[in-house]
C-alpha cells in the first residue's frame, strides 16, 4: 500500500477541475448543499463540505463474502496504528450492549487530514461467528464488534489509496 498521500488543503480546491469542487461559496451556502442532519446521526456530507469545500467521492466498503461481517474493532486499530490516525479525534456515538454489559462504539467518523473522511455505521456484538482469521474478540466470550457499512468519503485524487484501503479493509472480517 503506497505512504499516505499529502494533505488536500482548500488552497488546492481553488484551482481544482474537479467537479465536485466548490471553492468559492460561503460556509452558509456550502452547507446548505449537504443532506438535512437526522438527529444522531453525524452529518458526515456537511463536515467534507465545510473541511474540503467540495462534495465528496464515495465508496462504501463490504467484506469479500455475502457470509462475511467486517471486524469494527480490527479496522479502527489499524487506522490507528497503520495509518497513525489519533482516535481522540473522531466523533463517536456509544450504546449499551445487554449481552456484554459494556458500553461500545457503534458509529465512528474519521478525518485522517489528507482528503479522506472514514464513516463506521451501526456496529453491533455478535458471538454467533466463525472466526478463520484469527482475530481477536470483543469480550471473554468471543463476541466480536461488527460494522454494517464502511464509507469512504475522499477527494478524487485519494481514489486509488482509498481502493487499496477498502480492499484491506475489506478482509478483516468473521464469517455468519
Amino acid at each position: 500500500m503506497p505512504e499516505k498521500i499529502e494533505a488536500t488543503t482548500n488552497e488546492h480546491n481553488k484551482h481544482s477541475k474537479y467537479v465536485g469542487s466548490l471553492p468559492d461559496i460561503s460556509m452558509e451556502a456550502l452547507l446548505s448543499f449537504g443532506p438535512p442532519n437526522n438527529c444522531g446521526n453525524t452529518p458526515s456530507i456537511r463536515l467534507f463540505l465545510a473541511k474540503y469545500h467540495a462534495f465528496p467521492c464515495a465508496l462504501y466498503c463490504t467484506a469479500d463474502d455475502t457470509s462475511a461481517l467486517l471486524h469494527a474493532t480490527t479496522i479502527v486499530n489499524y487506522i490507528r496504528d497503520e495509518l497513525k490516525h489519533d482516535l481522540n479525534t473522531d466523533r463517536i456515538s456509544r450504546n449499551y450492549s445487554r449481552q456484554t454489559k459494556q458500553m461500545y462504539v457503534d458509529a465512528r467518523f474519521c478525518d485522517l487530514g489528507n482528503g479522506i473522511m472514514i464513516e463506521i455505521t451501526d456496529a453491533y456484538f455478535n458471538s454467533d461467528v466463525q472466526n478463520p482469521n484469527k482475530l481477536k474478540p470483543d469480550h471473554s466470550d468471543d463476541y466480536f464488534l461488527l460494522a454494517s457499512q464502511i464509507t469512504f468519503y475522499y477527494m478524487p485524487e485519494q481514489d486509488t489509496y482509498v481502493q487499496e484501503l477498502s480492499s484491506t479493509f475489506a478482509k478483516m472480517t468473521v464469517f455468519s
